[in-house]
């Protein structure tokens, strides 16, 4: 009997959790994307109206769909064959005029050489094993000059276990952060929940794969890439009003790292 490789575990993984994943989606218990790192991202990546634009681990969708409503043209990718599913009937019932593929993150032969003038990832890197050969394909697919956008869970902060510090209210406090240099697969378990006690929580457990942040950054360098800014973005204070559990991410240290580097060819 043939041992699964690493892409037919996700898949089967993502496959089997695809309608939970995007039913709370939907419902809005994402606090985290939907008050936080989504506006956040949008805000980073500017203007795409009208770019050519690939989102690589789109999943079920979602932020492919803002995207295509800032007026870029956009194709989806995954390899999850729910996911993409679920994203090609919202479609359906909601046209955008996305496209979607399945492909492994790491192999996008499907697409020729430059055809790009962005790439985006949100929020999914962090989960691939095969991060190295995805950049190459980014750079690859990407037109001279073309950018690539990603967000990933803090490197730095949210390390195979990590630990957090509560208040009396179960509001999360402080971070103890330990195997930072323990690269490889672990398991991140985080709370899909509207409210700050987490008493509507959900909890959901994603198969990851964590690297320091010099991993990260010298192999983006060493495909071609030229760095071209970094950020940890904060919550805004309306945004912690609203659910208290974001503020550790504004008053303790970020939850999210956002990358933007360049193909450049001068």
């Amino acid at each position: 009997m043939h041992k699964k490789s690493k892409e037919s575990e996700f898949n089967d993984y993502w496959n089997s959790q695809a309608e939970f994943w995007a039913k709370n989606i939907h419902e809005g218990m994402d606090t985290f994307r939907d008050l936080f790192s989504l506006p956040a991202f949008l805000t980073f990546i500017g203007d795409i109206k009208d770019k050519k634009i690939l989102d690589v681990a789109c999943g079920e969708g979602n932020n492919t769909r803002m995207f295509a409503k800032q007026g870029a043209n956009i194709i989806g990718v995954d390899f999850s064959e729910k996911m993409l599913q679920i994203a090609q009937e919202e479609e359906k019932k909601k046209p955008l005029g996305i496209k979607y593929y399945n492909a492994s993150w790491s192999n996008l032969s499907l697409f020729k050489d430059e055809s790009f003038d962005i790439v985006l990832s949100t929020m999914a890197l962090m989960v691939w094993h095969g991060y190295e050969d995805a950049l190459k394909e980014f750079y690859r697919v990407l037109k001279p000059n073309g950018e690539l956008f990603f967000s990933i869970i803090h490197p730095c902060f949210l390390t195979p276990g990590y630990t957090t510090l509560k208040d009396e209210h179960g509001v999360s406090t402080h971070r103890v952060v330990s195997n930072y240099f323990k690269e490889g697969p672990w398991e991140f378990t985080w709370t899909l929940s509207k409210k700050a006690d987490k008493s509507d929580g959900q909890p959901f457990t994603s198969m990851s794969y964590h690297r320091t942040i010099s991993t990260y950054i010298n192999n983006l360098l060493k495909v071609g890439f030229m760095l071209k800014e970094i950020r940890e973005p904060q919550p805004s204070d309306e945004a912690c009003e609203r659910n208290q559990r974001l503020k550790i991410s504004r008053d303790v240290a970020p939850s999210f790292l956002f990358v933007h580097a360049i193909k450049y060819k001068g």
